[in-house]
């Protein structure tokens, strides 16, 4: 294990390895285990932001396993493909009620293919 990664985000990232191919991109200077860029040679991603773990696991963990583009253009892309960052959020007692009702079926649908 990469001892500065956070275990959770580590462990899910192997789950993406898996499931779609995902690569960490490495930084020189990483200042926070909270996060991490991948880049993932699967297309199925491409659709994917937002949150990725399911509400049990995010209760069970205490972290949101979140993804999102890279938006600074020197940090965009990498051996030819979009980097994604890869972050935890706490979970909060009035985020978990809001996220009951804003899963879609095609997130819910993209996250059952990870887990």
């Amino acid at each position: 294990m990469n001892c500065k990664i956070h275990p959770i985000l580590y462990r899910f990232y192997l789950r993406l390895k898996d499931a779609l191919g995902a690569e960490i991109v490495h930084r020189r200077k990483r200042t926070s285990s909270m996060s991490i860029e991948v880049i993932f040679y699967s297309d199925e991603m491409l659709v994917m932001t937002g949150r990725l773990n399911t509400l049990p696991e995010a209760e069970k963990w205490g972290y949101w396993v979140i993804c999102r583009p890279q938006t600074k253009k020197r940090y965009m892309f990498h051996k030819g493909h979009r980097v994604y960052q890869l972050y935890l959020s706490p979970v909060h007692p009035k985020k978990q009620r809001e996220t009951v009702s804003v899963i879609t079926p095609l997130h819910a649908e993209a996250v059952a293919m990870i887990a």
